[in-house]
C-alpha cells in the first residue's frame, strides 16, 4: 500500500540532469524515464571501481534477466568521474554478459553532486531507485536484487 501512495514525479532539477551513453550520446534523466514509461524502471547506480556493485550484478544476473523478460527495464547509471570515463566504458564491455552494454549511462560530472544529494548516495552504492509504469518515483532507496524475495515483492506490487 505504501508503494501505491508514494508516487512522485522527479523535480525538474533532477529530471533534467544530463547523462551520457556508452556511445557518447547526451540525454537527460527524464528522456530515459519517458522512453521506458509503461514498464517498471529500475535505476542501478554503480561505478566501475565498486566491488559490491559488480557482486550484485553477478549474483542477481538470472533474477534480473527474468524481470527484464517480464517487462522491467534496468537502467545502469554510473557515478564515475570524468577522468574515469574510459575505465567505465572498458568495465562495461568486460561485464557485457551482465547486460551492461544496454541502457548504460554515466551521470555527467557537473550534475553528480546534485544527483548524489537528492538520492543520498553518501550512504553508498550500489543503490537501486525504482519507478512505476507512469515514471513516478516509488522507491528512492529500493532493496538490493540479491535479496530476491524483497525485491520481487516491490516489483510485483508495481506490475
Amino acid at each position: 500500500e505504501k508503494l501505491l501512495v508514494s508516487n512522485v514525479m522527479l523535480p525538474d532539477s533532477i529530471a533534467s540532469i544530463e547523462i551520457t551513453s556508452l556511445h557518447d550520446q547526451l540525454f537527460k534523466i527524464k528522456d530515459v524515464i519517458d522512453k521506458n514509461k509503461g514498464n517498471v524502471i529500475v535505476f542501478d547506480i554503480w561505478a566501475n571501481w565498486c566491488t559490491w556493485c559488480i557482486f550484485d550484478m553477478e549474483e542477481s544476473k538470472v533474477f534480473k534477466n527474468n524481470l527484464i523478460n517480464k517487462g522491467v527495464k534496468w537502467i545502469y547509471l554510473s557515478i564515475d568521474k570524468k577522468k574515469d570515463i574510459d575505465k567505465w566504458k572498458d568495465r562495461s564491455k568486460e561485464l557485457k554478459e551482465l547486460g551492461l552494454l544496454k541502457n548504460q549511462f554515466v551521470i555527467n560530472q557537473d550534475f553528480l553532486s546534485k544527483f548524489s544529494s537528492f538520492f543520498n548516495l553518501s550512504s553508498g552504492i550500489p543503490k537501486y531507485i525504482i519507478f512505476n509504469k507512469r515514471g513516478e518515483l516509488i522507491l528512492p532507496d529500493g532493496p538490493r536484487p540479491t535479496g530476491k524475495e524483497f525485491f520481487q515483492i516491490a516489483i510485483d506490487q508495481l506490475q
